[in-house]
C-alpha cells in the first residue's frame, strides 16, 4: 500500500513540475509586474495596455510566434489569430438520429459555434505599447 502511495505522489510531483516557457521565465524574473507575470503564466494577452513594457522576447514566450507581422504608423505590429468557443456553444446539442427535420449541413456547421479572435500587439522599438483584440463570428 505504501508503494502505491509513493507512486501516486511521484506522479503528482512530476505533473506539477510541468510548465510552459512563459511560466518558467516568470518564476526566474521576480522583478516583473503582476500583470506581466500573469500574461506569461497564462499565455494570453488582454486588450489594452496590460502588455505595455513587455519585450518582444517576453511576448513571444507568452504567445508564441505571431501569425503575421505588420507596420502601422511606423510601429511594428504582431498579429495572432485564433478561435475560441462562442458563448452559444454550450447551448448546442447535436441532433438525435430520430431528428429527420434537419439536414446534415444544418447540424454540422460547427463554424457557427466558434468566434475568431485577432490579437494585434503594437510595439515601439522592442517594447510593447498596447494590445488590440477584435472578435468576429464566421
Amino acid at each position: 500500500m505504501r508503494s502505491i502511495l509513493s507512486v501516486f505522489a511521484l506522479g503528482f510531483l512530476a505533473l506539477s513540475g510541468c510548465s510552459t516557457p512563459g511560466s518558467s521565465y516568470a518564476r526566474a524574473h521576480p522583478e516583473l509586474s503582476p500583470a506581466h507575470r500573469q500574461i506569461l503564466r497564462m499565455g494570453k494577452i488582454p486588450g489594452g495596455d496590460a502588455v505595455a513594457g513587455m519585450t518582444k522576447e517576453q511576448v513571444k514566450l507568452a504567445m508564441g510566434s505571431p501569425a503575421t507581422f505588420d507596420k502601422i504608423n511606423g510601429e511594428d505590429v504582431w498579429i495572432y489569430v485564433g478561435e475560441r468557443p462562442s458563448e452559444t456553444n454550450s447551448l448546442y446539442s447535436p441532433p438525435s438520429s430520430m431528428d429527420s427535420h434537419r439536414s446534415f449541413t444544418e447540424t454540422s456547421d460547427f463554424a457557427a459555434f466558434y468566434t475568431k479572435v485577432r490579437t494585434a500587439i503594437h510595439f515601439k522599438g522592442d517594447r510593447a505599447v498596447y494590445a488590440q483584440i477584435t472578435e468576429a463570428r464566421p
